[in-house]
């Protein structure tokens, strides 16, 4: 099991928080992560910011992806991983958090 901080000198997370400020409300997007503790920050951070966000992980349940196709969420964070095999044209945006 890992652990994960909120650093308030994220610079990745601040620069985040602050792209999301510019684009439309009507935009769906996409988090990726390279890490699961990485999701499990920006999903965190941006459910504090009331945003409306999922997350995904691989080998989880699928429904965040239903919600997401429906667009009864936002955003959805993913590792990259958790994309194999998966039809996600529905979002408009692709944010690329882990470089």
């Amino acid at each position: 099991h890992y652990e994960y901080k909120y650093l308030s000198s994220n610079v990745k997370l601040k620069t985040l928080l602050e792209d999301l400020e510019e684009v439309s409300e009507d935009t769906s997007i996409i988090i990726w992560a390279r890490f699961i503790g990485e999701v499990d920050l920006v999903y965190d951070t941006l459910l504090e910011n009331g945003y409306s966000v999922g997350k995904y992980k691989g080998g989880m349940s699928d429904e965040n992806i239903s919600l997401f196709k429906q667009k009864k969420i936002r955003i959805l964070v993913s590792t990259s991983k958790g994309s194999e095999g998966l039809n996600l044209q529905v979002a408009t945006l692709h944010y690329f958090f882990s470089i």
